[in-house]
């Protein structure tokens, strides 16, 4: 045991070794503080700062007192400054994002001369160097911008020409273009955006006409690909922030109501679909900047104007206690500001630019585990820095859900300020817990999370007695559930399987049965009973009794289900002499029928077994009824037969004289005649007939007396239709 402790102290020292080296040339900060950490190549308000992959931060854009410049500049782990390659264009309150690749996307802004672009360019961190990258759909400055959980980029609101817009899009790395994505309810400029856990977008707030401030809220859901509103924020906002916190709520803070300064905050619940009260602001505030601090979960506000006048104060939003608390102020006053965290070196965030080149460095207390989730049964290695040396750090857990509770530990911080314990290890009772760990010392505080994984993977496995049926019969499906993790694990699973099948149809009894332990697994059976006929898939899904299991392990069994040929067609169709005809004998059942077929077809007319299919063109003079017999088979059970009938009508022929002669004051009496099918027919004629003489429609017979001063030729025309 005393050899074991050695390693770990000698594995401790050699972390925090490398923690001091790598901080070496950086400005020593106290936690709470700020201290200067040199200046940019320029004076830069409303610029754009984004860590690298690499650590470094990239500050690109923003104003000088000669207008937007295109200018950018890198601030390193190190703590040094060096020139990154200018963009193509110049740019102040232009939107950027860091893609999944690493390159930098920044898009729009306001450009030389007052104008607002939609050009946008990506920086490759690798070449130093920017490319175009297309255009957006509008023009803005001042849009919000959100990357996506599939590596998307929203970009929504600002401001352009016209005033503020209410229109989304995203940009697409794979194809560089970018597309629209949806009107909002209300055109935002001077709003705030914050990316929910779940892969939604918050939008909340801004001015719809550059005055008044909105208290509505948009959520884009990039899955449904569609904006809708959200609920209401108890207070109009414009120039406030909007933060995501470990939770997944979304705290927002500050602004201006239109008129004035303000000091309150709220935050969302996604889960709730709301907001409540979340505290206030020593100091009433808009155009701040608010970030989360890494590894910490406060959120520091800074900077900003209150009444005009631009701000040095800054505060943290403590999450656990819905509260704000004092820091320390920077040294220089600063509204329209920029910054990070530096994601390489704990404890550090960077705050640049508003009215002047200068930069500063904030110091803050961190915490972490050396993992993000642990099997039942681990060590959770807790590390952190930034705590006065020599101060015992109270260390709490707190679960969601909450299922039990936990002493608390405690770690003395070393002359360095760093703290370790080892002394917390989750159980089988935690899996699926969420862990919020929460460090407290004399001066500072600091909140991360972890969760309990469910180490014992497991695997369900389908068989049935007979894997190829017909419909009617059945079998005896049994499933097995094994616990696949290594021991010692939790032994066989128990619970339910529940049991499906498609797309061929069939009945379970039951249809979710109970596991048994059998040995080093679990069993339970259901019998199966087919219906509809095809290749089909059985799926068994496991349902856990408690969560010593993972759940919702699925398994799959294919099936044959065979079924007699039914002929589901009509018994009846209608060719024409003269016109193609087609017509399709169907049949249910499987595998799939073959067919044939008795009695006479007429001529031109043929039927194709395989296909089902009847088809062709009926000869001159074919006209009739034909009787067929037509035989489905499948080698499944009894052939089908079903009794058809096709029809062949052929298209009318007028065949009586073309004239007839009637006497003026005798009655007269002419039978037009005709062949075809169906032999049901009427008749109409145009032209004027004599008075006295009508022309029947359903006989055809044109009758009557000629009245008198009736004599002459009377030029008609007479036509039959079939009914």
């Amino acid at each position: 045991m005393k050899l074991r402790a050695l390693r770990y102290t000698l594995l401790l020292s050699g972390l925090f070794g490398i923690s001091f080296l790598l901080r070496a040339s950086l400005p020593s900060v106290a936690t709470g503080t700020w201290v200067a950490a040199g200046s940019m190549s320029a004076a830069r308000s409303g610029a754009c700062t984004v860590a690298l992959n690499d650590g470094r931060l990239l500050i690109s854009g923003g104003a000088d007192a000669n207008g937007p410049t295109a200018t950018a500049d890198l601030f390193s782990t190190t703590g040094s400054w060096s020139a990154a390659a200018s963009m193509n264009s110049p740019r102040s309150h232009q939107s950027c994002a860091v893609l999944q690749d690493g390159r930098v996307l920044v898009a729009g802004g306001t450009t030389s001369g007052g104008g607002i672009t939609n050009s946008a360019e990506i920086y490759d961190p690798s070449a130093d160097s920017w490319s175009q990258a297309g255009f957006m759909n509008d023009a803005r400055s001042g849009a919000t911008t959100s990357v996506l959980n599939d590596g998307r980029v929203l970009i929504a609101g600002g401001q352009n020409s016209g005033g503020a817009s209410n229109t989304l899009e995203i940009f697409d790395p794979n194809s560089g273009n970018f597309s629209n994505a949806g009107t909002m309810s209300s055109p935002r400029q001077d709003h705030a955006a914050a990316l929910l856990s779940d892969g939604r977008v918050l939008i909340v707030g801004g001015s719809s006409d550059g005055t008044n401030a909105l208290n509505t809220t948009d959520i884009y859901d990039p899955q449904a690909g569609s904006v809708t509103p959200g609920p209401a924020m108890s207070t109009p906002r414009a120039k406030a922030t909007a933060t995501t916190l470990l939770d997944g709520t979304v705290v927002v803070i500050g602004g201006s109501d239109g008129t004035n300064d303000l000091a309150s905050a709220e935050f969302f619940d996604p889960a709730a679909n709301n907001f409540n009260a979340a505290g206030s602001l020593g100091t009433a505030r808009s155009k701040h900047s608010a970030f989360l601090l890494p590894n910490n979960n406060e959120v520091l506000v800074v900077g900003g104007q209150s009444a005009g006048n631009d701000l040095a104060s800054a505060e943290l939003y403590v999450p656990w206690q819905k509260a704000f608390q004092a820091t320390g102020a920077m040294v220089t006053p600063r509204s329209d500001a920029t910054g990070a965290a530096l994601t390489k070196v704990d404890g550090r965030l960077l705050i640049a630019g508003g009215s002047s080149a200068s930069v500063e460095l904030y110091g803050f207390a961190t915490v972490k585990t050396d993992a993000a989730d642990y099997p039942p049964g681990s060590i959770v290695t807790i590390t952190g820095t930034g705590w006065q040396p020599g101060e015992t750090v109270t260390l709490t857990l707190v679960e969601s859900p909450l299922i039990d509770t936990h002493p608390t530990m405690t770690a003395v911080a070393d002359a360095f300020g760093n703290i370790s314990n080892t002394q917390f290890s989750p159980d089988v009772h935690d899996v699926d817990v969420r862990f919020y760990l929460t460090a407290t010392g004399s001066q500072s505080q600091a909140q991360n999370t972890f969760t309990d994984a469910n180490n014992d993977a497991n695997t369900l496995t389908l068989g049935c007695i007979s894997t190829t049926l017909t419909s009617g019969t059945s079998t005896t499906c049994t499933a097995t559930e094994t616990d696949t993790a290594p021991t010692p694990n939790n032994g066989p699973p128990q619970g339910t399987v529940s049991w499906s099948i498609s797309p061929a149809d069939g009945t379970f009894s039951p249809t979710s049965c109970t596991l048994a332990t059998s040995g080093s697994s679990s069993k339970c059976t259901t019998t199966f009973t087919a219906s509809s006929g095809g290749n089909a898939t059985i799926t068994g899904n496991y349902n856990r009794s408690n969560n010593n299991w993972a759940n919702n392990t699925t398994g799959t069994l294919l099936v044959t289900v065979n079924q007699a040929p039914a002929i589901t067609s009509a018994n009846s169709t209608v060719f024409k002499v003269g016109t193609a005809g087609t017509f399709t004998v169907a049949a249910s059942g499987f595998p799939a029928s073959t067919f044939t077929q008795t009695g006479a077809l007429p001529s031109g007319v043929t039927f194709n077994g395989i296909t089902g299919v009847l088809s062709g063109t009926p000869a001159a003079n074919t006209s009739g009824t034909y009787p067929i017999t037509f035989t489905a088979s499948n080698g499944i059970g009894s052939d089908a037969t079903q009794n058809f009938t096709l029809t062949v009508n052929q298209a009318p022929t007028i065949t009586s004289a073309n004239n007839a002669t009637f006497i003026v004051g005798a009655l007269g009496s002419f039978t037009v005649t005709a062949t075809g099918l169906p032999t049901t027919m009427t008749f109409s004629e145009t032209g004027a007939l004599p008075n006295g003489v009508t022309l029947n429609s359903s006989t055809g017979v044109l009758s009557g007396t000629p009245t008198a001063g009736t004599a002459g030729a009377y030029s008609i025309t007479l036509t039959r239709t079939t009914v």
